[in-house]
């Protein structure tokens, strides 16, 4: 299922069944893209909009270069409203209380959000993104 909005299309992403076939475990439970993503399809410098770890958990990740990709929650730390990607600024943006954080790291750049946003782990492997675990 995907949702095209803008710039942003939505995927999903979850944990699957295991069957012994997937290529990449973390705390023994295996992950993919459920409706698998080719790189390709996400341009450099674009967004895709997911849920993950759980379907109560909204996240966005970032094409940032042709073999590099970065995931985070798309929670602020500070009180939780939406971050968007801020292309001309290069940065994740929370408009609630002007909160903002590197793209890449998801460091706390300024405003009032006491910690750096939640990342994902995500790798392309055969040209499929896929997510390995969260970091709080």
């Amino acid at each position: 299922r995907r949702l095209e909005q803008g710039t942003h299309r939505q995927i999903s992403i979850q944990g699957g069944v295991d069957r012994g076939d997937h290529p990449h475990r973390r705390d023994g439970i295996p992950t993919q893209i459920e409706e698998r993503v080719v790189v390709a399809d996400v341009a450099i410098g674009d967004t895709y909009l997911f849920r993950y770890p759980t379907d109560a958990d909204p996240a966005i990740l970032l094409r940032v270069a042709d073999r590099e990709v970065v995931a985070f929650s798309q929670k602020c730390t500070h009180l939780g409203c939406v971050v968007y990607f801020e292309a001309e600024e290069d940065r994740w943006h929370c408009p609630c209380h002007e909160g903002n954080f590197d793209a890449r790291t998801g460091a706390v750049i300024s405003g009032p959000p006491p910690r750096p946003l939640g990342r994902i782990d995500v790798e392309i492997r055969d040209d499929t993104i896929w997510a390995l675990g969260y970091q709080p």
